[in-house]
C-alpha cells in the first residue's frame, strides 16, 4: 500500500487524498490558473473593503502546515524561501495542502507563504511532526499560522449552563434577567473550557511558546467530537455557516444553520458563509487566515471574534419576537441588549462615535449581524428614524454590505412617507432611498424586493 492509498485525516478531511483531490480538480481552474467557486456574503464583502483600502497582505506572512504542496501551481513570487516542501512528485494528497494555500493567497496576494509540509502517519499527521512545524513557522516569524488539520482531544467543551435560553423564547423578559444574559452570551463565547488538554503534548506545547502577536487559525474539525488544536486557547477555531433571511416589515434578520454536505464540529469561536463548492472546515481556515492577514492587527481580529458569536442568540431572539403575538412591551427590553452589546465593543470598533467614520474590515465580518439585526428591531418597532441612523454607520464602515444600503433605503423611504406629500424633505428622503436601495441592487442584483422599490420610487 502507498501513501497516496491511505485514508488518512489531515486537513480534516476523513475522507482522505481521493477526496481533497476531487474538490481541488472541481475548483481549480487548470486553463486559467484560478480558483473558481462561490464568493458571496459577509466575507467578501469584508475582503473587499480591505482591498479597497489598499491591504493585500503586504509585509505579512502565513504559514501553510499541511499535508503537501504541488509548488507548480503556487504563485513562486510568493513563497518564503524556509518553505518544506519533501515531495517531488504530485500526489493526491499534495492537492489538500495546495488548495489551502490558494485560498489563502486569493485574499492576501501580497503576504509571503511559509509552506510546511507535515508527514502523516497511517491514520493522521503524528503530533510530533506538527509541533515540529509550528516551531518553524514561530522560527520564521509568521504572523498567521493555519492548521487545517485535527486530532481527538480530551479538551472539555465550556459548560453553559449558565445560559438561560427560556429566555429567547420568552416574548417579554425581565429586563434585568435578560441583560445578564446579554453578559453572559458576551463572556462564553469562547467553545472551550480554558487550560486546553488535561494531558498536553508537543503541539500544546510549541503553541504556547509563540509570541502572543501571531494568530493561530484551525479548522474546528469535520466531527461530531472536541477536536485538536482548534480547542487550545491560543487557536481560533473556524467553520462554515448557511443563513436563510427571515423578512419582517421590512427588516432582514439573518437564521442561520450547518452546511447540509458534511459533519462540521459545533464547537467554533468564528464561521464564515459557505461557498457550495468547497467541502469541509478545512477550507474556512485558510479563507480567515489570508483575511486576518491583511489586517493592521491580526490579534484584533481574534478579539472581536467574541462578538460575532455573541450576535447569533441575539438575532434568534429577534427572529423568535418577531413572530410573536404581543410583543410591545418586550422590545425596549431587546433594543437595550443590543445596546449593551454595543459598548461593550472595544472602542475603537464604537465606529458611530467617530468622525469621519471610516471603513473597517474587521466589523465588516464581525459586525454586520449586528448592526443588520439592530437595524431590522428599529425598523419593526417604527424608529425608522433611528434606523437611519444605525444604518449610515454601517453603510460607511461596511460599504460593501447590500443589507446595509437596503436598510438604509427602508428607513428612508418610511420616514418620507411620514413627510407632507410632495414636500423638498419627502422628495430628498425618496431620492436618498432610491439611490440606496441602487447601491444595493448593484451589490446583490437578484434581490427582487430591493427591485421593487427602485421601480416604485422611480415613478415619482
Amino acid at each position: 500500500m502507498t501513501l497516496d492509498d491511505v485514508e488518512w485525516e489531515l486537513g480534516t478531511f476523513s475522507g482522505g487524498p481521493r477526496e481533497s483531490h476531487g474538490v481541488f480538480e472541481a475548483v481549480y481552474d487548470r486553463d486559467l490558473k484560478r480558483l473558481r467557486f462561490e464568493r458571496r456574503g459577509e466575507f467578501w464583502e469584508a475582503v473587499a473593503v480591505a482591498h479597497d483600502l489598499q491591504q493585500f497582505g503586504q509585509g505579512r506572512c502565513i504559514a501553510i502546515l499541511d499535508s503537501g504542496f504541488d509548488s507548480s501551481l503556487l504563485p513562486a513570487e510568493r513563497l518564503a524561501s524556509r518553505s518544506r516542501m519533501k515531495s517531488s512528485i504530485a500526489q493526491r494528497r499534495d492537492f489538500h495542502g495546495t488548495l489551502v494555500a490558494l485560498l489563502a493567497h486569493e485574499i492576501a496576494p501580497e503576504a509571503e507563504l511559509l509552506l510546511l509540509e507535515v508527514a502523516p502517519t497511517v491514520a493522521r499527521p503524528s503530533r510530533e511532526s506538527v509541533a515540529e512545524a509550528i516551531r518553524a513557522a514561530g522560527s520564521a516569524g509568521a504572523d498567521v499560522i493555519n492548521l487545517s488539520l485535527e486530532f481527538e482531544t480530551d479538551c472539555v467543551p465550556r459548560d453553559r449552563s449558565m445560559l438561560d435560553f427560556d429566555v429567547l423564547a420568552t416574548p417579554d423578559p425581565p429586563r434585568e434577567t435578560f441583560l445578564a444574559q446579554v453578559d453572559a452570551w458576551l463572556e462564553a463565547t469562547e467553545p472551550y473550557e480554558p487550560g486546553g488538554c488535561r494531558r498536553p503534548c508537543a503541539v500544546c506545547a510549541e503553541l504556547r511558546r509563540l509570541r502572543p502577536e501571531t494568530l493561530v487559525v484551525v479548522a474546528s474539525g469535520n466531527v461530531d467530537r472536541a477536536a485538536c488544536p482548534a480547542c487550545l486557547d491560543r487557536c481560533l477555531g473556524l467553520g462554515f455557516t448557511t443563513s436563510t433571511v427571515v423578512r419582517r416589515d421590512g427588516g432582514d434578520i439573518e437564521v442561520y444553520d450547518l452546511p447540509q454536505n458534511f459533519v462540521q464540529n459545533l464547537n467554533t469561536e468564528v464561521v464564515i458563509p459557505h461557498p457550495k463548492e468547497l467541502r469541509g472546515t478545512s477550507f474556512a481556515a485558510p479563507l480567515t487566515a489570508g483575511f486576518a492577514a491583511l489586517l493592521d492587527d491580526p490579534c484584533d481580529f481574534a478579539d472581536m471574534a467574541r462578538f460575532k458569536a455573541a450576535t447569533v442568540p441575539l438575532a434568534w431572539l429577534l427572529s423568535t419576537l418577531c413572530g410573536a403575538a404581543d410583543t410591545a412591551s418586550g422590545w425596549a427590553t431587546l433594543w437595550a441588549g443590543f445596546e449593551a452589546f454595543a459598548g461593550a465593543l472595544p472602542e475603537r470598533h464604537q465606529h458611530w462615535r467617530a468622525a469621519p467614520i471610516a471603513p473597517c474590515p474587521t466589523c465588516a465580518l464581525m459586525l454586520e449581524d449586528w448592526y443588520k439585526n439592530y437595524a431590522s428591531l428599529l425598523l419593526v418597532v417604527g424608529r425608522a428614524d433611528k434606523a437611519i441612523e444605525a444604518t449610515e454607520v454601517a453603510a460607511a464602515v461596511m460599504p460593501h454590505s447590500p443589507a446595509m444600503f437596503g436598510l438604509l433605503g427602508e428607513a428612508e423611504r418610511r420616514v418620507a412617507a411620514a413627510e407632507p406629500p410632495g414636500s423638498v424633505e419627502a422628495r430628498r428622503l425618496r431620492g436618498d432611498a432610491a439611490r440606496h436601495f441602487s447601491r444595493a441592487l448593484e451589490l446583490r442584483p437578484d434581490h427582487p424586493y430591493w427591485g421593487q422599490r427602485v421601480a416604485e420610487l422611480s415613478d415619482d
